[in-house]
């Protein structure tokens, strides 16, 4: 709290009057590059982490947000997180998420270091993402708190070291196996394998009752949050006793322990500012990137699809994504990209849609469900995948049999085994059958030869 109020002060001494929060639990705010040298003396005397226009350290994401609002039954509390965070004297390279599979409001795969609380007190399991991969590796053994974050210094290093470009070598588990074998942990054996509940996005907005108090969750359509209205904010944070806020990968606010007595305060905070807490579930399911005003319009195109037609996308998780090194949290991905380039231009913009795989939007691999769509086609095939979702998930629950269960809605006729995709531009290779595989051309790029991959259907990189 003291460093968010130390922000909103310092931007509003610059005039500037708004900023947007990121789907790492990270700030953004814009200006002119004039302001640059004072914005980084003053950031730097209030001793406030920060980059401008790179992102070389990416924040830190943790379940913190949703515990005691949306997990339960499970050891992991804030303190241990903010223990963690306090002994996180290194500013991380690689994407570092530490959470729990209990609840659904922050992702937990989206780092490259993903951290997950086991069944056994203090212990965790860990999932490791090679950078610009879809390559998950799950680690041997469980790890104890004490050792979390010492391990992950360790284990960034050893990751970079065997970093060539964006590959690494075939045996790159092993190699860390080998580095990290002499580290000294309090460690368990791991025959746990986790257990994820269905997934159901909590509606994260309003005034909401728990505990002894209430919780307030703030969205905004634009992503814009106005300084003046987070000035008042934090003051109306000290004034009842509250020392923090929280940030979530929705890009939204959540301040906990609001204490009955001082609801009338936060009803009048949010109606002096017009701040409305009751948006549809259809728009709040979305992941979009960081900082994109086109993927932001295109976010509001399909929102307003689903929403005059009356759609149900409960359970569903939207990502929109433009640039090849984002992360969104998604099972249904919205890729666009351009069929012509000119320079740093793109010219005739597609989109293609993919599925995690079985819709679980923990997975990190899938298919491709349509391909080079242009926009105006783009609502009635979300539809039609939204339909595939919910046939999905009642034949699921009508076959419990373990081959009923891992059956995809999306490979539901004439699925393939694998595929070609292009190594360059990331397109899959459609009308194959006929070719030879020296044969084949990308048809966006005309790359060939060594550039076309022939890939199984899970590994497509998306």
């Amino acid at each position: 709290m003291e460093k968010l109020e130390k922000l909103v002060d310092l931007l509003s001494s610059a005039d500037i009057h708004r900023l947007k929060f990121g789907l790492r639990q990270n700030i953004f705010f814009e200006f002119s590059s004039t302001l640059l040298p004072f914005l980084e003396r003053k950031l730097s005397e209030a001793e406030i982490e920060y980059e401008t226009n790179i992102e070389d350290s990416p924040n830190v994401v943790t379940s913190y947000p949703a515990i005691s609002i949306f997990n339960s039954n499970t050891w992991l509390s804030e303190s241990t997180i903010k223990k963690l965070l306090a002994e996180l004297h290194y500013r991380p390279t690689l994407k570092l998420n530490i959470g729990d599979s209990v609840q659904a409001l922050t992702p937990v795969f989206t780092g490259n270091i993903n951290w997950i609380a086991s069944n056994h007190q203090d212990y965790w399991h860990l999932y490791i993402r090679f950078p610009k991969t879809n390559k998950i590796s799950k680690w041997g053994d469980m790890i104890h708190t004490r050792d979390l974050i010492r391990f992950s210094k360790k284990l960034e290093e050893s990751i970079l070291k065997y970093r060539s470009g964006n590959a690494f070598p075939e045996d790159i588990d092993t190699r860390l196996i080998t580095d990290l074998k002499a580290e000294n942990l309090n460690s368990m054996i791991n025959n746990d394998e986790i257990e994820w509940p269905d997934y159901i996005l909590p509606y994260y907005e309003g005034l909401n009752k728990y505990h002894e108090g209430y919780w307030l969750g703030i969205y905004r359509r634009e992503e814009w949050f106005h300084i003046d209205f987070l000035m008042d904010l934090v003051k109306l944070c000290k004034s009842t006793g509250i020392h923090e806020l929280c940030i979530t990968p929705w890009k939204s606010l959540i301040i906990k322990n609001i204490n009955e007595s001082y609801r009338p305060k936060w009803i009048q905070l949010l109606n002096f500012h017009s701040i409305n807490i009751r948006h549809n579930l259809n728009e709040l399911n979305f992941q979009v990137e960081d900082i994109n005003e086109d993927s932001l319009k295109l976010k509001k195109f399909i929102v307003k699809y689903l929403n005059e037609d009356d759609i149900r996308t409960a359970g569903i998780c939207f990502g929109i994504k433009s640039k090849p090194k984002t992360e969104v949290f998604c099972n249904i991905l919205i890729r666009k990209r351009y069929l012509l380039k000119l320079g740093n231009s793109g010219l005739i913009p597609v989109y293609d849609i993919l599925l995690s795989k079985d819709f679980n939007p923990h997975a990190r691999t899938g298919m491709v469900y349509r391909s080079s769509l242009l926009k105006y086609l783009l609502p009635e095939e979300i539809h039609g995948c939204i339909r595939e979702y919910y046939r999905n998930k009642i034949k699921m629950t009508d076959h419990s049999d373990s081959e009923s269960s891992n059956n995809s809605a999306a490979d539901h006729e004439k699925a393939k085994e694998f595929f070609y995709q292009c190594a360059r531009c990331k397109t899959v290779l459609d009308d194959t059958a006929d070719l030879f595989e020296e044969n084949l051309i990308c048809p966006l790029c005309s790359a060939q030869g060594t550039l076309i991959h022939k890939i199984n259907r899970n590994e497509i990189n998306v």
